[in-house]
């Protein structure tokens, strides 16, 4: 049995910004006032989440469906006419398994890293075998289940794991330059995976193979609005911001409502 496993990639391509690619962003007016005064002490090495001043916003009112694959949300976070982050759905999957959704967040340029951390958990491996009796029919059935979320029983084979969590924060929280940030590529929502298949038939019996992956702790926050921290590395200098988001559930899949983006000017 083979399941997907996901790579983090560390090294970023550069993609260039082409003629209505990017979602119909807005570049709010900075409040003149957002000036800094040489008689202030204006701490750049922390950001609250929400607060936009000394902030350059975009404020974005655009949806990713969950199946829309040909229309990624590419965002300029420095507006320097060059993409910096895609985020894209890929809904689909072998014809005899049905599809699945995998909702990603892909670095574009080396700028960029992602407020969150490599996090250590146990994966368990369950095996079993039911038998049960249907409309005069035994149907055996060989369970395999793969979860990194909790054990299906006590018996369960336990393996070490490990994967790059993104940071979900709340409006009004912080964030530090020298907090924990991976130059990651991140899975977002990864929607679970179950199939099954008839492996034999004879007589009045049937014999199938049953396989589940369990992962959906390890998605992004759902169902409310949420910031992602990055810290925006170039010419020596760096910068904090957000991408401001919300995962809007539909069914067992997400649509992805882009809220808003900022970074320090």
């Amino acid at each position: 049995m083979a399941f997907i496993v996901i790579h983090v990639i560390i090294s970023c391509k550069k993609e260039s910004v082409s003629p209505g690619d990017q979602p119909g962003g807005t570049n709010d007016t900075i409040n003149p006032n957002d000036t800094i005064d040489p008689n202030d002490t204006i701490d750049f090495t922390r950001i609250i989440f929400g607060d936009t001043q000394m902030m350059a916003v975009v404020t974005y009112n655009w949806v990713l469906e969950y199946n829309d694959m040909s229309h990624p949300l590419l965002l300029d976070l420095d507006d320097d006419g060059v993409n910096d982050v895609r985020i894209e759905t890929y809904y689909d999957g072998p014809l005899a398994i049905g599809q699945f959704q995998t909702l990603t967040m892909k670095c574009l340029t080396e700028y960029v890293s992602l407020r969150g951390d490599f996090v250590e958990r146990e994966e368990y491996h369950h095996c079993d075998t039911v038998n049960e009796e249907y409309n005069g029919y035994i149907i055996i059935t060989n369970r395999f289940i793969v979860s990194t979320c909790e054990p299906y029983d006590e018996n369960d084979e336990v393996q070490p794991y490990s994967f790059f969590m993104l940071a979900s924060n709340d409006e009004n929280s912080s964030m530090y330059i020298d907090d924990g940030f991976i130059k990651s590529d991140v899975v977002l929502f990864k929607e679970d995976v179950g199939y099954t298949f008839m492996v034999n038939e004879y007589d009045n019996i049937v014999i199938r193979d049953s396989y589940s992956c369990i992962k959906s702790c390890e998605n992004f926050s759902v169902g409310e609005e949420k910031y992602i921290g990055f810290k925006f590395t170039k010419d020596g200098k760096d910068r904090l911001g957000w991408i401001k988001l919300r995962l809007v559930p539909v069914w067992e899949t997400v649509d992805t409502n882009l809220i808003e983006t900022a970074i320090q000017n």
